[in-house]
This record gives structure tokens, C-alpha cells and sequence, in this order.
């Protein structure tokens, strides 16, 4: 199991802290988001009085989830992180800020996030097959990988239908574009063969995508304690840059919400986030066996709860 840094957690809870004026936004904060991962956003008429800021929305959130690794990241290469003892599920959590307007006669997003994770760290038995200059199935090897993930992107709603009341659902949808910082450090240490391998890289990854949020306002049921709002919201990005592609889907339902005070709403969510890197900067050239490029996956599920004001 991994450490714990500015947690990517086993899936507990999130805060998302939003401002709006005429549209409610629950963002998702990667690696919590989208980042593993998160941000999928959705754009619900609402019904409670809230105060501008700044002629738009301002908002902060927090993120926990349990991120599981799989693939190569290319300092051993050909090992597999899960054969390795850095495939978690580790433990992690990212932060983020929105701003959110209508100025454009349409709701616009703009999110920026910031996520880690710390996976491995403790000796293990390798697991894997046999791999040309790695380690042996049963060799001794200790495996960290630390990753740093920024991330901003910007949400149009082009797409605006229903949600009023008497409504049967309100869609919301439309493009998103998106910048990635991918930043981490990976050492493979083998106790049995003697050996220490470890590679560094930080790239700047641009990506275009769409989002799209479904609401179901006449299933809702009201309570004492707020109100069973179904809402679902998706996106999904890709991108390159840097000698890396990457993939980006998300997936999330809004299953409650609540307003104290009449001030803003409460919100919360439960998703899942799967993020995949393709690097291709090193070559196999005449002689070699395989290249060191990352070529990874992360799988995270998520819980988050959302605050505007």
C-alpha cells in the first residue's frame, strides 16, 4: 500500500465550495477529478438565492478517493507497477478553484486542480514475468512512484434544456478544453540483483473534450434534511504534449442536496475517475529490447460533497 501525501484516499469524501448566480455547478477536483482526476461539470437551474461575486461564481474543493495503478512507467521496463508493489490501491486527494459566470449568455467554467500521489515505498516480492535486463519473479525490489498532476479547463454550455419546475429533466452540455502539468519521479530498486533504476519527467499536456450533466428533477424527494436530487454528470478529454497522450473520462451522481440558511446548497456525489498516460519520447532502436516510456493507467472511485455560497 502506498503513503498517504496530499492524500489520492481510499474513497471517503469531498468539498467542493461554489458560488453561483442562476445555475448551481457541482465541480469534481482530481485527483480529485475530472484526476486520477476531477471535474465533470453540471450546470442545474437553481431554485434558492445566492450571491454573486465578482459578476460570477467563485469556488474551492477538496477531493479524497482510492487510486489503483496499472502499467508500465518505464524506469524498469516492461514491469508492471501492480507486480511490483506500486499499483495500489493507494490512498490520495487533490484541491481546486472554479470560476463560473453567464456572461456570455451561457454558463462558463473555468477550473484549475492540483493532485498527488505517493504509491509504493515497502519491499515487495516481484510478481511479474521475466523481463530482459528487469528483475525475476520472486526477487526482492522496493518501487515508488510520486505523482503531481495540475490541471485547468475551461467548460462552455453550449447545450441548455429544461430544469425548470414541472420539468422532467434538464440536460446541459458541451465543450471542454483542457491543460495538464504531468509531474513525477519513479525508482525501481532491486535488493536482490544489487540494482536501482529511476526517471523523472514533467510535461505539458493540452486536451479538448465534452461534458455533458443530466438532471431529473421530478424523481427528486424532499426531507427534513434537504432534498434526493438526482443529477448525472459526464466528460471525457483527450490530449498530447511533450511526447505524451493521455485520456481522461469521468463519471458521477448527485444524489443529494440541501440549502442552510438559504445561502447556497449542499451537494453530494459519488463517481469514478480513469485517467491513462501514453508516453513516446524514447524509441527502440536497432538492439534494444523495449523503451522506457510510461504507459500507465489510474483507476480512481470517488465520494465528494459540494458547498456554494
Amino acid at each position: 500500500m502506498g503513503r498517504m501525501r496530499f492524500p489520492f484516499g481510499v474513497v471517503v469524501c469531498s468539498f467542493v465550495l461554489v458560488t453561483s448566480i442562476g445555475w448551481c455547478a457541482e465541480p469534481f477536483s482530481l485527483f480529485g477529478s475530472r484526476g486520477v482526476a476531477s471535474s465533470a461539470v453540471s450546470y442545474a437551474p437553481c431554485q434558492d438565492a445566492t450571491m454573486p461575486l465578482l459578476g460570477g461564481n467563485l469556488g474551492f474543493s477538496v477531493s479524497l478517493f482510492s487510486a489503483t495503478l496499472r502499467g508500465d512507467n518505464g524506469a524498469s521496463p516492461g514491469t508492471d507497477l501492480g507486480d511490483s508493489g506500486a499499483g495500489g490501491p493507494v490512498g490520495g486527494a487533490g484541491a481546486q478553484a472554479l470560476y463560473q459566470t453567464s456572461a456570455l449568455g451561457m454558463p462558463a467554467k473555468i477550473q484549475g486542480g492540483y493532485a498527488s500521489v505517493n504509491a509504493g515505498g515497502g519491499d515487495n516480492i516481484f510478481s511479474g514475468g521475466t523481463t530482459s535486463g528487469g528483475p525475476n519473479p520472486g526477487d526482492r525490489v522496493n518501487t515508488n512512484l510520486r505523482l503531481n498532476l495540475w490541471n485547468a479547463q475551461g467548460d462552455l454550455g453550449v447545450v441548455n434544456m429544461g430544469g425548470g419546475d414541472g420539468s422532467y429533466l434538464s440536460l446541459a452540455a458541451g465543450p471542454r478544453l483542457q491543460w495538464v502539468l504531468y509531474n513525477d519521479s519513479f525508482t525501481f530498486n532491486n535488493g536482490t540483483q544489487g540494482t536501482s533504476t529511476s526517471r523523472a519527467r514533467s510535461l505539458n499536456m493540452f486536451g479538448i473534450g465534452a461534458y455533458a450533466s443530466l438532471g431529473l428533477p421530478a424523481f427528486a424527494l424532499t426531507t427534513g434534511y434537504g432534498t434526493v436530487a438526482p443529477r448525472i454528470n459526464l466528460a471525457a478529454t483527450f490530449g498530447t504534449g511533450n511526447g505524451m497522450r493521455y485520456t481522461w473520462y469521468e463519471g458521477f451522481l448527485q444524489f443529494f442536496r440541501a440549502t442552510p440558511g438559504q445561502m447556497g446548497s449542499l451537494t453530494g456525489e459519488v463517481g469514478w475517475i480513469w485517467m491513462d498516460f501514453r508516453e513516446n519520447t524514447d524509441r527502440i532502436s536497432t538492439g534494444a529490447i523495449t523503451p522506457s516510456n510510461a504507459a500507465y493507467s489510474i483507476s480512481a472511485p470517488i465520494v465528494k460533497a459540494a458547498l456554494s455560497f
